[in-house]
């Protein structure tokens, strides 16, 4: 083990972060998380060691904002955990990644959620609950293909910005 960090919520002990010396970042616990919506979390500052992301099943947190930002040798997450309504900003800058699970079926948010995914090659399937899609795949070079937008959208700015290769 490399670090851990307890960020549970409302009880800061019940989801634990670890990241193992393999650079996997695993979330293991039962609950909610810590938001890091206006801050980093406290891996941050091991983000060029991050490589794999694991959520264990009882892990259940709601906004993933700026989770992953900058972790640029990210290249795979096992699953995004169904309670997630918000993912502002959470693969931001992961350009190593090139694919994510399945988004939520309660995803509200995804501004900036891959923002500079640059391997990025395939877009998820845009849950119906989206609102938001501001600068969501802005700057993902390596997509070619643009989903379905959900008709509930209220505001695409910039979604597919800087996409080359979008045909």
């Amino acid at each position: 083990i490399v670090a851990s960090w307890e960020i549970g919520k409302p009880n800061i002990s019940d989801v634990v972060a670890t990241l193992r010396d393999d650079g996997c970042l695993t979330f293991s616990g039962t609950g909610d998380t810590q938001s890091y919506m206006y801050g980093s979390p406290p891996w941050y500052d091991y983000r060029s060691a991050i490589v794999a992301v694991q959520f264990e099943d009882e892990v259940e947190p709601i906004c993933l904002a700026r989770y992953f930002f900058e972790c640029h040798n990210l290249k795979s997450v096992n699953q995004i955990p169904l309670t997630v309504e918000s993912l502002w900003g959470a693969f931001h800058g992961c350009s190593s990644l090139k694919s994510v699970p399945e988004l939520p079926e309660v995803a509200r948010s995804l501004s900036y959620a891959f923002y500079h995914c640059e391997s990025l090659s395939e877009v998820p399937i845009i849950p119906e609950g989206v609102l938001v899609l501001d600068n969501a795949f802005y700057g993902c070079k390596a997509i070619q293909e643009a989903p379905v937008i959900p008709s509930n959208v209220t505001s695409l700015f910039n979604t597919f910005g800087k996409c080359s290769s979008l045909v």
